[in-house]
């Protein structure tokens, strides 16, 4: 259907050349949603960021209003199976590592959510955190980035990593089995795509821990080093 087809140009040296159907011109769009991603012309997700943050907002605020318990783990668990998804669906696509307008715009929902949690509100955002057994936002989408890229290298994906990173040749003892080399971009906003951003936070990890047999195991491992990854996070308390 021509209704459902239109234009997203890409690039700053795009010629905007006009597209038919047949006869039917087509529009021209700045974002376009694409498998539930908003994707701009630049690349960059910021629309996407704010529609997800209103949608997911507005699903904290029912849970808040609708449900009678006072259980703080039986609100937490609803929490999670109805609001966070939303904050969290493709984020190996548009995680925002660089912009941290997004990543507190993001961070806003939780920590205005656990805000109002009972007996919650006099306590700050990162002991509430720990009270209810939560991760930052920020740091669950850097464990998403890594997961992704193990079923990269791993071959459980039917993407090719080798038309995203150069595999290194493993040389000194402080480099793993699947250490890789970041893709060489011209633009700084192309730093934040996921080929670059997962690199170094992938090669700090230790031979131990990519090599675990099991996505499972792998992901326990990464939560067992926590500590190593906190300083690939930009979200300040």
């Amino acid at each position: 259907s021509v209704n459902k087809c239109c234009i997203l140009r890409l690039g700053r040296d795009n010629p905007e050349t006009a597209y038919s159907i047949g006869n039917c011109p087509l529009d021209s769009v700045s974002c376009q949603r694409d498998l539930g991603v908003l994707v701009s012309g630049n690349l960059k997700f910021h629309e996407h960021v704010d529609h997800i943050c209103k949608k997911a907002m507005g699903v904290v605020a029912l849970i808040l209003k609708n449900i009678s318990s006072r259980n703080v783990h039986t609100i937490v668990d609803i929490y999670k199976t109805f609001a966070r998804p939303q904050l969290e669906y493709a984020c190996e696509v548009w995680n925002p590592v660089y912009s941290v307008a997004d990543i507190e715009k993001i961070e806003a929902v939780q920590r205005y959510f656990t805000r109002k949690l009972p007996n919650m509100q006099e306590i700050c955002y990162q002991d509430r955190l720990k009270m209810v057994d939560l991760d930052t936002l920020e740091f669950r989408r850097l464990i998403r980035d890594l997961l992704f890229m193990y079923r990269l290298t791993h071959g459980l994906s039917i993407i090719n990593p080798d038309e995203m990173f150069e595999l290194v040749d493993v040389g000194g003892r402080r480099r793993h089995s699947f250490y890789v080399r970041p893709p060489k971009f011209r633009l700084t906003s192309s730093k934040s795509f996921f080929s670059y951003r997962v690199v170094n936070p992938w090669n700090s990890l230790s031979d131990y821990v990519v090599t675990s047999s099991r996505i499972s195991n792998f992901k326990e491992n990464l939560y067992r080093r926590k500590s190593r990854l906190l300083p690939f996070l930009h979200y300040k308390f």
